[in-house]
């Protein structure tokens, strides 16, 4: 060792592992705490076979020598165990602990969630308390000592509680033992709520990152959520067949929707008015419309022949009636007019399991992603496919567009989220021209078409002196426009079908029948 005369110790006699090591505030006394409850009590003291005096001269020299601090006081003792305390909580092993030093405070957290407050060193309990149904992992105690923190890592919670006055300060519990299965912010932004496989929703404060309130009226993993447009009320889908609406002022469950068969939802939306929900089944394949003020079923759109597995309400293009897009299962996005008609408007064909979809702000366009690891844009008026956004390398989950409709979010499963400019669309490109002809025809005897008759059979009638039956079967033959394409006139003077004739051709202007 660095100090002459300095034996490191070695304290030993634990059954178990050890959990924590305190001193207290003159650091001469040592607390150990194990995992199977027993706490040492160890105080330094004098060693009899220690040379005392040549102790005394080392420490003397190293504090001449400007090295003091080293523990140079130390030297000439030892730890020597005073006492030994068993903790019993029905047999619960230790999983934390932490000690105030000051007031000598020892707090023990169990397996069994419940934690103890002994005064040390005589070990005596003075306060115990059950804050948990799993085990307690972390243990803190505030600079004071009045306030102990306490973490759960199986259960999410984060407990503070004032022993003192046995009141609890702060309580905090995630979504335990489940996924979060769906998020969203409020219109405001003011709260975040999320919906796990623990059957719970929960409203969470950006600003403070705590939960304020905990919903548990479902008995299935939740889904999806959606607020309603003006904020004051947030709408949840679960598998227990259950849409639930919630009142966000006064923290109650003040709406149910259900259906007449029980059913699975995988997803929910809420029409721009706030007056109309929607949700999709996973198991009868359709999409269930309620009134929310009245809880009553208004219709049921079928069609899609695979899980619903997304929704979304936006206007149409041209500014008119609110417009229903479902994505599912089966490859293809659904748009719904319900006010007027039941049936769908338009289907939109994907190409792949339908898992997002999205409008822009103004109705135009829809955007769509799912298996194929693509994003599709649609034009909401024609249902026309005109972009698709390609770069994700794994399923594509969710879709947002800006505020202002020019970009477009996309987040995938392989753990990236995408920006992406949302392009323009491209005016329809001008119908094929007519194929050229061939350039041995004889250009005299191509005659424009005439303008449109009111009569197909007049015109018939009319020029049946001046039809060359010979070259309307060239015209045709070539793909040219001509007499029977429009009237039917060789039709009417008997000529052969086109798979019974055949032509030969002997020079620049003399056409001749033959057998095929």
């Amino acid at each position: 060792h660095q100090i002459p005369g300095y034996v490191p110790a070695s304290l030993s006699g634990h059954r178990a592992a050890v959990k924590a090591v305190f001193f207290d505030a003159a650091d001469r006394t040592l607390y150990a705490v194990d995992r199977g409850g027993a706490v040492s009590v160890w105080e330094l003291r004098e060693r009899p076979d220690a040379d005392q005096e040549a102790a005394a001269a080392t420490a003397a020299e190293l504090e001449a020598a400007g090295e003091a601090g080293r523990g140079e006081d130390r030297l000439g003792q030892w730890w020597e165990l005073r006492e030994r305390h068993y903790l019993d909580k029905g047999h619960a092993r230790v999983t934390s602990a932490v000690m105030h030093a000051p007031s000598r405070l020892l707090v023990v957290g169990f397996s069994s969630g419940v934690f103890a407050l002994y005064e040390m060193p005589s070990c005596n309990e003075i306060h115990t308390l059950s804050v948990s149904d799993g085990r307690i992992d972390a243990t803190a105690v505030s600079p004071g000592g009045e306030w102990l923190a306490f973490g759960c890592a199986q259960l999410g919670q984060l407990l503070v509680w004032e022993w003192q006055a046995e009141s609890y300060v702060l309580k905090q519990q995630g979504h335990f033992f489940a996924e979060i299965h769906c998020l969203a912010y409020s219109p405001g932004g003011a709260i975040i709520a999320t919906g796990g496989g623990d059957s719970k929703v929960k409203l969470w404060s950006p600003a403070s990152g705590f939960c304020f309130v905990t919903f548990g009226e479902h008995t299935a993993p939740v889904v999806d959520l959606a607020f309603v447009p003006h904020g004051r009320a947030l709408v949840s889908a679960s598998l227990d067949g259950t849409v639930r609406a919630f009142d966000l002022l006064r923290y109650r469950n003040f709406q149910t929707l259900v259906t007449p068969t029980p059913v699975q939802f995988g997803c929910v939306a809420v029409d721009p008015s706030g007056e109309i929900v929607c949700a999709g089944s996973r198991d009868t394949y359709n999409v269930y419309v309620w009134n929310l003020q009245t809880a009553h079923l208004l219709e049921t759109l079928s069609g899609h022949e695979s899980p619903v597995s997304c929704l979304a309400f936006g206007a149409s293009g041209g500014g008119g009636s609110c417009v229903l897009a479902s994505g599912s299962w089966d490859k293809t996005v659904r748009l719904w007019d319900f006010v007027s008609s039941s049936s769908s408007i338009e289907v939109l064909q994907h190409g792949a399991d339908v898992l997002a979809v999205a409008f822009s702000p103004d109705g135009s366009a829809i955007a769509s992603g799912g298996y194929d690891r693509t994003v599709r844009l649609w034009d909401t008026d024609t249902g026309s496919h005109f972009h698709t956004l390609l770069g994700h390398s794994d399923d594509v989950l969710s879709l947002a567009f800006s505020a202002d409709g020019a970009l477009l979010a996309s987040g995938s499963g392989d753990r990236t989220l995408r920006v992406w400019d949302v392009p323009t669309r491209a005016p329809p490109p001008p119908p094929p021209s007519p194929p050229p002809l061939p350039p041995w025809l004889p250009s005299h005897i191509f005659k424009p078409p005439p303008p449109p008759p009111e009569s197909p059979a007049a015109l018939c009638r009319d020029e049946v002196e001046d039809c060359q039956p010979a070259i309307c079967v060239v015209f045709h033959e070539f793909g040219v426009r001509h007499c029977k394409a429009t009237c039917g006139h060789c039709t009417e003077l008997g000529l052969p079908g086109e798979d019974e004739l055949g032509l030969e051709v002997y020079g620049d202007s003399d056409f001749e029948y033959g057998a095929s």
